[in-house]
């Protein structure tokens, strides 16, 4: 009949013999010498650091979890790491993180043009925006996939970004027959009286010519003796005669003809 042999007892620690002969090390116990070694007579030695066998024990979260609540409670550690948590939270506050906006907006992604801006992106409206007159909306990275995916139309948050201000436009004074304009980067141009000075300089530098403190009224004098001394090789009628006789020199520049009136504030006067 059959007998069923007894299973081996295999050493979870293999002694230093059996490991470097490659053979199974058999013993009762890690203390024991195996069995291949008695047999051999050799000295059956363990090395602690040698791997063990078998699969890695599972990890006893409910005895860690006991032990923590064992532990004795200490006060003054407790508020110390109350005090430790309380900073770093206002710190982690003080840094708020936002999330990346796409390079492209709304309005320019659904008409599949490009998105250019004369400026800091997600700061000014974007130039198709401007000469549209509508606002810019710059979505943030997740709605830009929303709206890639066709999942919703034109999908907005609160990271989003609506910009209805434009980059302020590059100008330079410029004189045509015997008069002074301002010239912006996009060609359009305005006379410079001596009242849309005075209304330029206003905008500069707010405050009320009438008000004695501040120093609007010894701005305007000096605006207009650096206007006279860098665009003109005569003084203009409503410049200061104190000036009149300062060396002037102007040079010359080649512009378009005024199209029609425009107003000071390029928004809400200019009609381009």
């Amino acid at each position: 009949m059959y007998q069923q042999k007894s299973p081996r007892n295999y050493a979870k620690t293999a002694c230093n013999s059996c490991v470097k002969s490659r053979r199974k090390c058999e013993a009762d116990s890690s203390h024991q010498p195996c069995k291949r070694c008695l047999e051999k007579h050799l000295e059956c030695i363990y090395s602690p650091s040698a791997k063990k066998r078998g699969p890695k024990p599972k990890r006893n979260t409910l005895g860690t979890i006991t032990h923590l609540h064992e532990e004795e409670f200490n006060p003054e550690v407790s508020e110390i790491n109350k005090t430790a948590i309380f900073e770093s939270d206002i710190v982690y506050g003080l840094q708020e993180i936002k999330p990346a906006l796409s390079d492209r907006c709304a309005n320019c992604y659904e008409q599949k043009k490009a998105c250019e801006h004369s400026g800091i992106p997600g700061k000014f409206r974007c130039e198709r925006c401007r000469k549209r007159k509508t606002m810019c909306l710059i979505q943030c990275i997740e709605c830009y996939k929303k709206n890639k995916d066709k999942k919703e139309t034109t999908p907005r948050c609160n990271n989003c970004k609506v910009i209805m201000e434009d980059p302020p436009l590059d100008y330079n004074f410029i004189r045509e027959n015997d008069k002074i304009y301002l010239k912006f980067s996009n060609n359009a141009k305005i006379e410079i009286t001596q009242e849309k000075f005075r209304d330029l300089l206003k905008l500069q530098k707010p405050g009320s010519l009438d008000d004695p403190n501040n120093q609007l009224q010894s701005s305007i004098t000096d605006s207009e003796y650096s206007l006279s001394n860098n665009l003109i090789t005569e003084p203009l009628s409503w410049l200061d005669p104190n000036y009149s006789l300062q060396p002037y020199s102007f040079q010359s520049f080649v512009t378009d003809p005024l199209p029609q009136h425009f107003g000071f504030n390029y928004d809400t006067f200019f009609d381009i």
